[in-house]
């Protein structure tokens, strides 16, 4: 793992008729879109299951929850990835975690005079 790679969540929304349970027509998919160079962490497969509005006339899709590691530069290749395929209806890339300061509540409350 590269000292400066960020940890994320891939959420997909696959055709309806991705082969979720073949293993490795699956993996084989994760890997052509996140990439060769990616720490996968997790991989979960949601199911099938209604949407909530059609996407390109399917009205369900596969869901499936990628977790990995990725470097910061890396992350416009795959949505650049997941937008050209096919079996892609819709995405969702968020960045987990990261070195966020906890904000105290009682300093910033003191310092405005509440």
């Amino acid at each position: 793992m590269c000292p400066m790679a960020r940890e994320y969540t891939f959420t997909l929304v696959m055709h309806p008729d991705f082969s979720h349970e073949n293993e490795k027509k699956r993996e084989e998919t994760i890997r052509n879109l996140v990439g060769n160079d990616v720490t996968i962490k997790d991989v979960k497969v949601l199911g099938k299951k209604a949407l909530a509005y059609p996407i390109r006339k399917f009205t369900e899709g596969v869901y499936l929850r990628i977790t990995f590691e990725s470097p910061p530069i890396h992350v416009s290749d795959i949505q650049k990835r997941a937008k050209l395929n096919e079996e892609v209806l819709r995405y969702l890339l968020t960045q987990q975690g990261g070195q966020r300061e906890k904000i105290d509540v009682e300093k910033i409350e003191s310092r405005n005079g509440k």
